[in-house]
Parts: C-alpha cells; structure tokens; sequence
C-alpha cells in the first residue's frame, strides 16, 4: 500500500513534509475559533483505503482507488449514494499512471484528464475521461498530446476549458500555451488564445495554471525578456480573451513561487494558491495586488464543482479547518473531533457542506458527511 501512494505521490511531483507543520497571519488578520453547527454523518464506506476523492455531489460521493500491476495500474472509479449506502462502480482506466483532483461538471458530466501509459511503453499519453452521472458510466473523450495530466478543467459558457501546453515538435526548444474550450454536445473544439516560450533565448510566456470566477479567466502568467528571470503576476482575461487586469503577487512571491506553483482559485475579492511543496496560502485581492490572509504548510482548498459560496480549507495530517466568509470577509477555525491517532487526507465540498477522508496508521479510512 505504502509503494501504490509513493508512486502517486512522485508522478505529480508533490514532495510530502509529514513533520513541523506551521502557520501564519499576516496583515492583522483575525480568526475567529468557531464550533461547527449542523449534522455530521460518518459514512459507512465499502473500502478499507480510498485513494483519492473526486466529487461531492447533493446524494452522493465519487472516489477512486488504484490497484498497480507493475508501474501501470487500473483505476477503478466508484459512487457512494448517501440514502442507503449503495456503491456502484462506474468503470476502471487501465494502464493509469496518475490523474488530476481537478474535474469540471458540464452538463451532468464529469471531466478530467489523466496519464496512462503509452502504447510503445516509454512514456504516457494524457486522455480526457468523462463520467456521465445519469448513466453511472465512463467513458474516453479524446487524447490530448498537448495537456498535462494534472491540468485543471473548468465549466466555461456550458463548455470544457483546459490548459493545453506542449513542443511545437519533438525537437524544438518552442513551448506552446493555449485554451482548449470543449463542446460536448457537437464534439467541437475551439481554440483561445496562444503563447509561446522559446527555453533557448528565455523569451516568451509560460502560463502555469489558471482558474474560471465569475465569467473571467485567471492566469498564473509568466513572461521572459531573454534575462533568464521569469516576472509572475495573474492576469485576467474575458471569454474573448481580452485583457481586463493584471494582478502582482509580490507580497506572496517569495513563499509560493519558492517551489513551482501548483494550482491558484479565486473567489471574488480572495484567492487560493499553493505549489509542489505544499505550502498554501488565502490571499485577499485588493488594489491590483495578492495580499497574504493566511499560510501553513499543508494547507488546501476542499475542491468544489458548483460555487465556492463558503470556501472550505484543511491542513492536512491535522484536525483543522477553515470557512471563508467572502460575503462578511471573515476567516474561521474550526477543530473536528475525530477517532484517536486520525487526521484529515482530503476534502471535498459543495454548497451544503463538505466531506473529510480520515487516515490512521494501521487502521481503515473514515469518511464523514458535514451538513451545514
């Protein structure tokens, strides 16, 4: 079990610090310690280990587990309903080598993009899956040679958006960055935008990861002069990709971008950013700039497919966690009771609450349900 998460861990790059976790307020930032209201169901599980969760959904829960042959592996994707406990597997991805925890629901299907071995063996292909929720079944959609399989997927206008990026050939010092925009419904494809980055002459720009808020497009845009120093802000665009603004991220350089970025998500006047080191980080936007709220080491956003009305946030490894009150501007922390020697893994939520994935040392994985 302890290699199937190591192999995980290192084909996305996450480097896991398991001691000396800390945080910090800037700013004159208050927290309020909080007790949380509503209900909270533990969830009578199938499995004894759930590799990673997927979505959390008004009835039920979607999660993945892996079982490896070798160095590929078959990924087998499962629903939890709430009402009865009834699980029904949706489909297996074999030869899987590693998937993304970013997925977008368009249409009443879920989307992601996930690594699986190549057919010559020496490398991976990156394919874009989709789980339609009223039949229950998986799918394969195309194979996108230009995604990463950690990108991010977003709902855009009722389509698909996803970063592409990849060599103008396999020879080429060229990198390309566009937007993929997906329509399902017609099977259509449509290109936004395009950048390049030459690595021999360090000119050009890099786009390492974006977000969709509010009908608007943020970028985490790196632009090179030929000095060999990149200069990182974020960058807003519309859906003709025009630009609206330009954020700097000074006051929060040094600490997020001390290792590569790994995912940014704005809600209104707020953001969340984080990279491979896991270090996190709330940020408030305000007079063209990132402010630092809040860091710790492990910090993550609960991830959550419908509107981050109440953003939810977790150091894991702890029992701690945190609301965003975008409305009122206020941050919270909250404790979670929880079965001796466990501590939070993953999180998801949605508009009514959240569900937590609890790991031990030698013991099964807990799951509970929090209703607001």
């Amino acid at each position: 079990m302890k290699s199937k998460r190591m192999l995980r861990y290192i084909l996305i790059f996450v480097l896991l610090t398991l001691l000396n976790v800390g945080c910090k307020l800037d700013h004159g930032t208050n927290i309020e310690t909080i007790v949380l209201n509503g209900e909270r169901k533990q969830v009578n599980i199938t499995h004894k280990e759930l590799d990673s969760l997927t979505v959390l959904l008004d009835d039920s829960f979607i999660y993945m587990n892996v079982g490896l042959n070798g160095m590929a592996s078959g990924a087998t994707y499962y629903r939890h309903y709430f009402d009865n406990d009834n699980v029904v597997e949706i489909g297996t991805i074999n030869n899987f080598l590693v998937g993304t925890r970013f997925v977008a629901l368009v249409d009443n299907v879920l989307f992601f993009h996930v690594g699986i071995v190549s057919d010559n063996i020496t490398g991976f292909d990156t394919v874009l899956y989709g789980i339609d929720l009223n039949t229950n079944q998986l799918r394969a959609y195309s194979k996108d040679l230009e995604a990463a399989p950690i990108t991010a997927d977003y709902r855009y206008n009722g389509k698909l958006i996803s970063l592409m990026r990849g060599n103008t050939n396999d020879t080429s010092n060229i990198i390309r960055f566009w937007f993929k925009l997906y329509d399902a419904k017609t099977d259509t494809i449509e290109k936004k935008q395009e950048w390049t980055y030459n690595r021999e002459n360090k000119k050009g720009t890099v786009i390492l990861d974006f977000c969709i808020d509010d009908g608007k497009i943020y970028t985490l845009f790196q632009n090179g002069n030929g000095s060999g120093n990149l200069i990182t802000s974020i960058k807003v665009f519309d859906g003709s990709m025009n630009l609206l603004q330009t954020i700097g991220i000074d006051q929060v350089y040094d600490y997020i971008m001390s290792s590569a970025g790994g995912q940014i998500v704005v809600f209104g006047d707020f953001i969340f950013m984080s990279n491979y080191s896991n270090d996190g980080l709330i940020g408030k936007i305000e007079n063209g700039t990132v402010s630092p709220l809040f860091k710790s080491r492990e910090l993550e956003l609960a991830n959550n497919q419908f509107k981050y009305d109440i953003p939810v946030f977790y150091i894991r490894r702890t029992n701690k966690g945190y609301l965003l009150d975008i409305h009122n501007k206020s941050l919270k922390e909250f404790s979670l009771e929880m079965p001796t020697g466990y501590y939070i893994t993953y999180a998801l939520s949605a508009n009514n609450g959240f569900l937590l994935l609890l790991r031990a040392e030698g013991k099964n994985d807990i799951v509970y349900l929090y209703r607001y």
